[in-house]
């Protein structure tokens, strides 16, 4: 089920769109399954985007267990990024997991991370060592930020996440049909 300009309960926040997934574990019903923010081009930035998933993901409250694992796409002008938003935070710090405001990127591996399945591992292994030398890392504030004097001065995510909608065709339509049929990844206990 996909639903335009959602409101997040309990706040203002809202992403573009929420996913749905069906869930026969929860009794027959849906459970949020991605979120996608889109900014526009000229003077908004991708992390912008993802901020705002974030934070309009960290509000929900009917969750079964306490922990919100969720993939998110984020979009600013033609960068598109694939996260996972993982409300681990403290332990995604203590196992030294690379995030931003609890959201990893899809091409980030670390053994701590536990996929739900051998083929979702090995599909996202596999693109994550074949990724071009052209998709970026996540750089918040940049560009054209006057807080930022150079790509060394961003914050940021390291690993190369920001794909571009002209150049990483195949890329993008791998991770969105990645994200159609398989789950986020959980924390190992």
């Amino acid at each position: 089920m996909i639903t335009p300009e959602m409101f997040t309960r309990g706040t203002n926040k809202k992403p573009d769109f929420t996913i749905e997934k069906f869930c026969m574990e929860k009794q027959d019903k849906s459970k949020f399954h991605a979120v996608y923010e889109l900014k526009k081009q000229g003077g908004e930035y991708l992390d912008r985007a993802l901020g705002q998933a974030a934070n309009a993901i960290s509000q929900l409250s009917d969750v079964d267990d306490g922990w919100i694992e969720m993939f998110v796409i984020a979009q600013g002008g033609v960068e598109i990024g694939f996260f996972e938003f993982l409300s681990y935070t403290d332990m995604m710090e203590d196992a030294a997991i690379t995030h931003f405001k609890s959201c990893v990127p899809l091409t980030y591996l670390h053994k701590d991370l536990l996929f739900e399945n051998d083929e979702a591992k090995s599909a996202i292994e596999q693109l994550s060592a074949y990724l071009p030398d052209t998709v970026m890392p996540l750089l918040c504030g940049h560009p054209g930020r006057k807080s930022t004097e150079s790509f060394a001065d961003a914050d940021g995510i390291d690993t190369r996440c920001v794909f571009n909608l002209a150049t990483h065709k195949d890329e993008i339509d791998f991770l969105f049909h990645y994200i159609a049929t398989h789950n986020p990844r959980k924390m190992k206990d």
